[in-house]
């Protein structure tokens, strides 16, 4: 069992608790309310893959954006 575990507090921001994940070099982390009570976990596979959907979604529409512009100019 591990000594001092890692636990993110759910007001932590995602960037803060990606850069503690990586700091202790973990993958999967839980998550406690100010009680200490746990509310979730949080799996820096589902992190990634939401980013790389948002990223996506992103790309997509700067590309359509980018169409519209050279169509009308």
């Amino acid at each position: 069992m591990t000594a001092d575990p890692l636990v993110l507090e759910e007001s932590c921001s995602l960037a803060q608790g990606v850069r503690r994940l990586g700091d202790r070099g973990v993958r999967r982390v839980p998550v406690v309310d100010a009680r200490g009570k746990l509310v979730g976990l949080i799996c820096l596979d589902d992190v990634l893959a939401a980013e790389a959907e948002s990223l996506t979604e992103l790309a997509k529409r700067i590309g359509r954006q980018s169409r519209l512009e050279r169509s009308i100019g």
